[in-house]
């Protein structure tokens, strides 16, 4: 859908978060429109990155791409949101191999 030629991915890792920026160069879009209306892939995003006490910030205009930035705190930054029911198994072991 983007219509990109170019992707980069920009990963900052610290002992206390992790900073991931997606952006690329395709067709965009005004981000205006995702207020109070976000798609089903941001909306779960957003979702699975609030469980994890983070946040995510989409930007775009029309002709200018997009980029899409979150934020995660470690788990010992943030007490024990990674444990419990709110997660998946799944999704701590890949963070922990990550690490």
């Amino acid at each position: 859908h983007a219509q990109a030629t170019k992707v980069s991915i920009r990963l900052v890792a610290t002992a206390a978060h992790w900073a991931l920026s997606v952006k690329d160069d395709g067709v965009g879009f005004d981000d205006r429109q995702l207020e109070g209306n976000p798609g089903m892939g941001l909306r779960g995003l957003r979702e699975r990155v609030n469980v994890l006490q983070g946040h995510v910030v989409v930007r775009s205009r029309p002709k200018r791409g997009v980029t899409v930035s979150l934020h995660l705190p470690l788990p010992e930054s943030r007490g024990n949101a990674w444990e419990g029911d709110d997660v998946s198994s799944s999704l701590l072991d890949k963070a922990e191999r990550l690490r």
